[in-house]
């Protein structure tokens, strides 16, 4: 690990991998941004080599809104093709080869939480196991670290897949797993795949699990020194989707090349003067 001695212009150094440890207000979206405009202006990136990586959705929307009036000013008029969630890319991955997963051109993705618990109760009936052994399933599909042998629980959760992919559906959780196969098996798709990774940007580090992990290293492979990624360390507000702070804590674990690491210390958010003041209030009131 080699320690970045000044993070506030971590965006303009390469290669990578990259980690900016960074707490709210201190401007993780920012540096994101001037990486992609650095990339542009120094790096003569194209727009279909970097790919930005969102937590949710609406993200991804404000991340593009911004990026292209950030562009704008400038003088730059370009915008990174891929600025998805994880799933969405994992899932535009599956939607072009459904015929490799048994899936109908038209599969869909299941969406509601009711349905998928019939389903898995369904898979447990049907290998001789009483349904409360279905939380244990759904706890190791969401924290990302299924694996194949012979267990019970994966006895069930192939049962579940199995009735899944009859009913033409794949979840939230087949959409890490299913492209993470993809890549590791179809080498040609990958390694053609990976040109729109070049240059990989993701946010919200800290809330990855194990499945979307390994996602990165297959997406990254062989060109870690584009990697730049943003987290806090602190905190993890989707462990509940099975997101894991370890994985930001090791992040130098995972990347052949030595990483960079730096932290961003300063809340832009919440300046100095109004913390000390707010502290003093609360105290006042604590008495």
């Amino acid at each position: 690990m080699i320690e970045i001695q000044d993070p506030l212009h971590a965006y303009s150094i390469f290669p990578g991998p990259i980690l900016l440890l960074a707490g709210p207000g201190t401007g993780k979206t920012y540096q994101i941004e001037k990486r992609i405009l650095f990339l542009f202006s120094e790096m003569n990136a194209d727009p279909d080599e970097i790919s930005v990586i969102t937590f949710t959705t609406a993200a991804a929307m404000s991340m593009r809104t911004r990026l292209s009036n950030k562009s704008k000013e400038a003088g730059v008029d370009k915008c990174p093709s891929i600025i998805n969630t994880m799933h969405s890319l994992g899932n535009s991955i599956i939607g072009e080869f459904p015929e490799f997963f048994g899936l109908p051109k038209d599969y869909s993705v299941l969406a509601n939480q009711e349905f998928k618990n019939v389903l898995m109760r369904d898979a447990a009936r049907i290998e001789g196991f009483e349904t409360d052994i279905c939380t244990a399933v759904k706890n190791c599909r969401t924290k990302g670290n299924c694996k194949e042998d012979e267990s019970d629980l994966c006895n069930v959760c192939r049962a579940y897949r199995t009735i899944l992919r009859s009913s033409g559906y794949v979840d939230y959780d087949d959409l890490i797993f299913l492209a993470c196969r993809f890549l590791a098996e179809r080498k040609d798709f990958a390694t053609e795949f990976r040109k729109k990774t070049r240059f990989l940007l993701i946010d919200e580090y800290q809330d990855i699990n194990e499945a979307q992990c390994d996602f990165i290293g297959l997406l990254s492979e062989g060109q870690e020194d584009g990697v730049f990624a943003v987290g806090d360390d602190d905190q993890s507000i989707y462990s509940f989707r099975g997101g894991d702070p370890k994985y930001i804590k090791n992040f130098e674990s995972y990347f052949d090349q030595n990483p960079r690491i730096g932290r961003l210390s300063v809340s832009w958010r919440c300046p100095e003067h109004i913390a000390i003041g707010a502290s003093a209030y609360s105290g006042e009131v604590g008495h």
